[in-house]
């Protein structure tokens, strides 16, 4: 399996059809494949801003595995305690918790029978979102509400997910 990075016909990232692809949320591109909940895309990756975010996805049929870097937002006490939870379609693929508050890979199985082949929506929900200065303690006016900090986002072929045994 060759990995490929490429923007699709209308310079969307095509993820699928026995390849995998890579999204990272610094390319200023980005903005293309985001919806709600989204700061502006910074060098490293992108804020989430609010509860939740929504972002789409070119992807062919087939099972996947999803693998997300991220951070958390610290809180007030310097602790992260957040989670991700992740929706493919509107169908809750999983929720995972964040160890720390380093950057750290999570990774998530999508069964066949919830992608479709084309558009994909995506839907990212936090335990909790937060303004910056509460992390930090020092007001700078930053009204945005942070929940995790997205790296990048790597789509593979796994095609025994969601299939049954034979």
């Amino acid at each position: 399996v060759g990995h490929v990075r490429i923007w699709g016909p209308e310079e969307w990232p095509e993820c699928g059809q026995g390849h995998d692809c890579t999204i990272e949320f610094g390319d200023q591109r980005i903005v293309q494949l985001l919806d709600q909940g989204w700061s502006s895309a910074e060098d490293w990756g992108i804020w989430s801003d609010g509860p939740q975010s929504t972002m789409q996805l070119l992807a062919g049929q087939g099972s996947y595995q999803l693998d997300i870097e991220a951070f958390p937002q610290k809180q007030a006490d310097g602790q992260c305690d957040q989670a991700l939870e992740v929706w493919w379609n509107e169908f809750a693929i999983g929720e995972q918790s964040f160890i720390g508050c380093e950057s750290q890979l999570l990774s998530f199985d999508v069964p066949q029978d919830v992608v479709t082949d084309g558009v994909n929506d995506l839907r990212f929900a936090y335990r909790y979102a937060l303004p910056p200065q509460e992390a930090s303690q020092v007001a700078n006016g930053d009204q945005r509400m942070l929940g995790v900090g997205f790296r990048s986002l790597h789509l593979s072929p796994a095609h025994d997910i969601g299939e049954e045994s034979q």
